[in-house]
């Protein structure tokens, strides 16, 4: 068993809740990381992720962090990696801070425990834990139509593939609202398909990630977490014959850790 203590990290970003969207952003690019500390008059008072990002049209420049904050679990540094792995799917999020004595001492992100929770799903392949009904999207989709599409359904990444359906890239919601809404918003850009272009009608090519790691349906669960820890990732797609049939998150493995609960 693991817990809190051994598996948390003193390095993270801390903002004041009164700090713009605009700072946080900047975080997220300049240091890699997709989660930040919120403190209120030195107090910690919850975090901003990039799930808090999801919303419509806001100003990066004007919003400030307080709006966006999130309320999640506080974990103690006894919590061991159950109960780590049970909050971490009932928050929806990839960090939780670690207290003692109301100070914040560190945080613990969610891929931290998959190496530790590797040998109970050992039995277990890609087939058998991937979330298989997909939404899949063509490079020539427009931003809006997929966001739309992404909001409606309520998924916040999808496989993208070229016209013969075979997987090309990979797109998330929120570094769609990173990339484009928060940074091109009520402007007119020049990517893509000429000058003048409206940015909700260029080609989702034009922002998607084209280095998406995929795993076959029979891949092996120590395989999936190598992957997923040494490339630093929170999702793989399952491909057979190249084309997607499923996809696998950190939510997604920790979920088949911790059943017969969910």
């Amino acid at each position: 068993m693991v817990n809190a203590k051994e598996l948390m990290t003193e390095d993270f970003v801390s903002l004041d809740v009164n700090d713009s969207l605009a700072k946080f952003i900047g975080a997220m690019k300049t240091q890699h990381v997709h989660s930040a500390l919120l403190f209120d008059q030195g107090a910690y008072a919850g975090i901003a992720d990039k799930k808090s990002l999801v919303r419509t049209k806001i100003d990066p420049d004007s919003v400030k962090l307080k709006h966006i904050l999130k309320k999640v679990p506080i974990l103690s540094s006894s919590v061991e990696e159950a109960e780590m792995a049970r909050l971490f799917i009932n928050a929806d999020t990839r960090t939780l801070p670690v207290l003692e004595q109301n100070k914040v001492v560190g945080v613990v992100h969610a891929h931290s425990l998959l190496p530790f929770i590797q040998t109970k799903l050992a039995q277990l392949r890609a087939e058998d834990v991937a979330s298989k009904k997909i939404i899949v999207f063509k490079e020539t989709d427009s931003v809006d139509t997929t966001i739309a599409t992404m909001n409606s359904r309520g998924i916040d990444r999808a496989p993208v593939v070229d016209n013969n359906g075979k997987l090309t890239g990979i797109m998330t919601l929120v570094d769609l609202y990173i990339d484009f809404y928060l940074h091109h918003q009520s402007k007119k850009t020049n990517i893509g398909s000429g000058k003048g272009t409206s940015p909700g009608k260029l080609a989702l090519s034009n922002f998607m990630v084209e280095e998406c790691s995929s795993v076959s349906p029979k891949a092996k669960m120590f395989e999936i977490i190598n992957l997923f820890d040494s490339n630093q990732i929170n999702s793989v797609v399952v491909v057979d014959k190249e084309k997607p049939v499923g996809i696998i998150t950190t939510k997604d493995l920790l979920m088949a850790f911790v059943k017969p609960a969910y």
